[in-house]
């Protein structure tokens, strides 16, 4: 075996990506003292002007991280939601599905 196979604390974890994913890895991956990297393709953040769901599943580990309470704070609850497409004609929006969520409430 060579030496960074035997000594894991030697290697480095490359993160594509400084999205939500790629910055939750790079938590994680501080609290467990292994060192990486982050590589992103944008110079800037770019402002969407859109919203960002986050299903039940990802809560517990948002609690690890200490990062739950916070997003708490400034997060606003959906009670519906409506997906929508460009229209065909490039003239407006066509509604593609949505739902009622309010029965999700804890």
């Amino acid at each position: 075996m060579d030496q960074q196979s035997t000594n894991p604390s030697k290697f480095k974890v490359l993160i594509v990506g400084a999205g939500l994913g790629g910055l939750t890895m790079a938590i994680l991956l501080e609290k467990a003292s292994i060192d990486y990297e982050i590589y992103e393709r944008s110079t800037a953040p770019k402002p969407l002007g859109s919203a960002t769901s986050l299903g039940s599943n990802i809560m517990p580990l948002l609690e690890q991280l200490g990062l739950l309470e916070g997003l708490k704070e400034i997060s606003k609850p959906v009670k519906t939601y409506t997906i929508y497409k460009e229209a065909e004609d490039k003239q407006g929006l066509d509604t593609i599905g949505g739902s009622d969520v309010s029965f999700y409430e804890t």
